[in-house]
């Protein structure tokens, strides 16, 4: 049982490892290519065999408490659709070799592409299915378009179908990610579960990695994540694979088959809202002819999480506010006064107003996302608490307010996160509004505009009159989102362009009504050698995005 190894450093000091397993998971870490041998691989390998033990009591107890978790899934999902983007390396490879060599070389160069990604006509399927058909796969959405919900009710079906022998998904939120890594995060939900005890079941293809939220990812961790994904993949070629993201977070570099969400159609919004509202008086039609006189109801009603939102407030309210972030303002506000109606009810005191609430979690979501971080735990939401949170009742606040409608604990561990990553972005928009005086935001790693897009847009509806401060910060890190929300056309004029790229500075002087000649020029000059001069993915993305 003790396993002797050569301890680095120390001539002839030997260390005894407790088993095989230590052997084994200390050989996965400090392998190197100098000590390599196909003897000691063997030696390795017995090892492996040794440990091989009978965890399926374990799994067992996995697949029903993640049953248990999901099962309110099922009552609400509504099936969605998705449109396929790319394709897979191996579907790419196929592609090819359906191709004779001289017309594989006679295409030109627009043309060969065309093997490359899908034809811009297909038809959306049905997401599940596209998840089921594709064993590798990302799905992308914009926020709020339901790629966790799908990830998590694709998780349900195959836990409720599944016995030994079948695939089985290992569900982690990548949100959670530290630096103890993505086996550490994976197995938080496997109690008295080794790495080394799936192998058999990573080897041959029993498992399904559904990794959810990869624009969640710590931003100082988001490379090494990446990396263990890419490692993984490669190490175990058989295992699944689904991977969600927002669209401004696409992980090309992992070369897997890629649909993006569509939006909810007339008939799904239907379907969407009777779900919501079983135990209502109120119909799904009137829901949507009360947010008819909405200006903004065909980008409400065709997303899942803000119909939700107006499902929740159409119960009570007889017109919608404009704008989204008057309909997260009313559903925070509506959220509140529930919680304070449970405190009257059971004779508790009301301890803070609706505007310590708001103001104390507007802090907690704006320190956040400030650090890059969608997921955070315990002592760190109490320390920026107590700036505003007397130290005797930061606990009893958490406890409050972290029930799940709004902000949430991880059953799984004491991770707290706001319950949709567009909550904590509305929340740092109030931030924004209520300091808009301040250079809030600085304009460093994580100051990117994939972080503070909308929050941003959020804070240019919540502020009348943005102060010249706000809009020069804004300005610094989402300029073209500046351009479109400003109602100041010479304060706009007088706006340093940015010196980032020439397609972004080009668009931003038509925008402003000036010539971009010297811009065109440069692009041109620049596209003659390769890799010519595309389109930066940050351009594409922002001007597709919800915010824009």
């Amino acid at each position: 049982n003790k396993v002797p190894r050569r301890g680095t450093g120390d001539i002839g000091r030997t260390e005894l490892m407790n088993s095989g397993h230590d052997a084994y998971d200390w050989w996965n870490v400090h392998r190197g290519i100098e000590i390599y041998s196909e003897e000691f691989e063997r030696y390795i390998e017995r090892i492996k065999s040794e440990l091989k033990r009978d965890i399926s009591p374990n799994l067992n107890e996995y697949i029903e408490q993640l049953i248990s978790e999901l099962n309110d899934v099922d009552q609400f999902y509504t099936s969605l659709e998705a449109k396929l983007l790319t394709l897979s390396d191996k579907e790419k490879s196929r592609n090819r070799k359906g191709h004779s060599d001289e017309s594989w070389l006679a295409q030109t160069g627009t043309e060969s592409r065309s093997f490359f990604k899908p034809s811009g006509n297909q038809s959306p399927v049905d997401v599940v299915k596209a998840l089921i058909d594709n064993p590798r796969v990302v799905l992308l959405g914009e926020p709020g378009a339901g790629k966790s919900t799908t990830i998590k009710y694709h998780a349900l079906q195959l836990s409720k179908n599944w016995t030994f022998g079948k695939r089985f998904p290992l569900l982690a939120s990548l949100g959670e990610y530290t630096d103890l890594g993505l086996k550490h995060l994976i197995l938080k939900r496997l109690p008295d579960i080794k790495w080394s005890d799936l192998d058999n079941y990573l080897e041959q293809g029993n498992v399904i990695l559904c990794l959810d939220a990869l624009n969640e990812c710590p931003i100082t961790l988001q490379d090494t994540c990446f990396s263990e994904i890419s490692h993984i993949l490669n190490e175990y070629p058989d295992v699944g694979v689904i991977i969600s993201s927002r669209a401004t977070h696409n992980p090309k570099q992992l070369s897997l088959a890629t649909f993006e969400m569509q939006r909810l159609m007339s008939a799904k919004q239907v379907e969407f809202l009777e779900k919501y509202l079983v135990d209502s008086d109120t119909t799904a039609e009137d829901i949507l002819n009360k947010l008819a006189k909405n200006p903004g109801a065909e980008l409400i009603g065709s997303s899942p999480i803000l119909l939700r939102i107006v499902a929740w407030l159409g119960q009570e309210l007889d017109e919608f506010p404009g704008g989204l972030a008057g309909l997260y303002q009313n559903f925070v506000k509506g959220w509140y006064h529930r919680e304070i109606e449970k405190d009257i009810q059971s004779g508790n005191a009301i301890k803070w107003s609706y505007e310590k609430v708001r103001d104390a979690l507007a802090l907690l979501a704006f320190t956040m996302r400030a650090r890059g971080e969608v997921t955070t735990n315990r002592n760190t939401v109490s320390q920026i608490l107590s700036q505003m949170i007397s130290p005797q009742e930061i606990d009893i606040f958490i406890e409050r307010f972290s029930q799940g409608l709004v902000f949430e604990q991880d059953q799984h561990s004491e991770a707290l996160r706001f319950s949709h990553e567009t909550i904590q972005e509305y929340f740092s928009a109030e931030f924004l509004a209520s300091y808009q005086n301040d250079e809030l935001i600085i304009n460093d790693e994580h100051a990117t505009n994939l972080s503070w897009e909308m929050p941003i847009a959020f804070a240019f509806e919540l502020i009348e009159i943005p102060s010249e401060t706000f809009l020069k910060t804004a300005w610094g890190i989402v300029p073209l989102l500046v351009a479109a929300a400003i109602r100041d056309d010479e304060f706009l004029k007088v706006l340093p362009l940015p010196s980032q790229n020439y397609w972004i500075r080009g668009l931003l002087q038509v925008i402003r009504d000036e010539p971009a000649s010297s811009e065109v020029d440069h692009i041109m000059l620049a596209a003659r050698l390769p890799p010519k001069y595309p389109l930066p993915e940050s351009l594409e993305s922002t001007l597709r995005s919800v915010a824009f």
